[in-house]
């Protein structure tokens, strides 16, 4: 399956927004998901990966071969950092530009990215 980063930057919306203390529920993830046309599927391999990176706190659970339980925890302080940087939607949308050309890319240069245009856009470079 494809990490969508379009989803990434949903979902960790949600979990930051989520007024409840451990978390966005599953219906919340879900609804993120389908606000840009992804699957409950999507949603959990999405979840599944930013808990391996390490940018929230808790894992989905899997049962079966497929996803159980989606849940998220919270937001780690690499992943508020993570969404700092491609919180806004111009820069999301000139980071996605600079990047669009690209077949392969990681969190991490997508996070660069996004911080390289806030910087320039206050003329830090």
């Amino acid at each position: 399956m494809k990490l969508d980063y379009d989803l990434v930057r949903e979902i960790m919306l949600t979990i930051e927004e989520s007024k409840n203390s451990s978390g966005p529920s599953e219906p919340e993830l879900v609804a993120a998901g389908e606000r840009i046309n992804m699957s409950r599927n999507e949603v959990g391999y999405t979840l599944n990966k930013l808990y391996e990176d390490g940018l929230i706190t808790a894992k989905p659970l899997i049962a079966d071969n497929s996803f159980y339980f989606l849940i998220s925890g919270n937001l780690t302080i690499s992943g508020h950092q993570y969404l700092d940087n491609v919180r806004d939607s111009k820069v999301w949308k000139q980071t996605k530009s600079a990047l669009s050309g690209l077949k392969s890319i990681s969190l991490d240069v997508v996070s660069q990215t996004a911080a390289a245009i806030i910087s320039k856009s206050i003329g830090l470079n």
